[in-house]
């Protein structure tokens, strides 16, 4: 079973890029994400980890922890794994997203 990432009390939201469009991206919060995505990076997942982490985040917080199911997930990271994200940008995405999520910004 993979591991979480998402804590289970975020709120859904329909569009997890809009949401993002609004954050104010003020320097401590860049510089958060950098480091946060730069010890993912340093774990070393392969790419198959990182796309799960990734549709798991987004489909968390699109539809709330309790409403997906490892098969969504399966579907999610799929579909990312289909857009060639590279490695460095899925690093990117998931810390941005656990950043904003542990500074309760989404």
């Amino acid at each position: 079973m993979k591991k979480s990432t998402v804590p289970k009390e975020s709120k859904p939201t329909k569009n997890v890029d809009k949401i993002l469009k609004k954050i104010n991206r003020t320097p401590e919060l860049e510089n958060a994400i950098k480091e946060a995505a730069y010890f993912l990076a340093e774990k070393g997942q392969n790419m198959d980890q990182l796309h799960w982490m990734y549709a798991e985040i987004q489909l968390k917080l699109m539809k709330g922890a309790s409403k997906i199911s490892e098969t969504d997930i399966t579907k999610k990271a799929k579909e990312i794994s289909e857009q060639s994200i590279s490695y460095e940008d899925l690093c990117w995405k998931i810390s941005e997203l656990n950043v904003l999520i542990d500074k309760n910004l989404i």
